[in-house]
C-alpha cells in the first residue's frame, strides 16, 4: 500500500523519528500524533516493511506485508 498526500511543513527532528515515537502533533491543538507510531507497531507486528519520504510539502508512505504470516501467539 502506498499514501502520499500534502502536510504542513516537517521539522527534520520530527522526519527522522516520525514512526519510531509517539510526540505532539503538528497539527496543533490536543493531538497526541499517535497515528504514526501505530502504523510503525501495526506493520512489524505482521512481519511488514515501512519506507517514508518527505519532500515538502509532501509524505509518501509505502508498506509492504507479506501474503503469508506465520502465527504467532498474541501476548496479552
Amino acid at each position: 500500500m502506498e499514501v502520499a498526500n500534502s502536510t504542513l511543513p516537517l521539522p527534520k527532528e520530527s522526519v527522522d523519528y516520525l514512526f519510531q515515537r509517539f510526540d505532539i502533533s503538528t497539527k496543533g491543538g490536543a493531538h497526541e500524533g499517535l497515528g504514526t507510531y501505530i502504523i510503525a507497531k501495526t506493520t512489524k507486528q505482521y512481519d511488514g516493511m515501512l519506507r517514508y519520504t518527505y519532500e515538502e510539502p509532501m509524505l509518501s508512505i509505502k508498506i509492504k506485508v507479506p501474503i503469508v504470516v506465520e502465527k504467532k501467539q498474541i501476548e496479552g
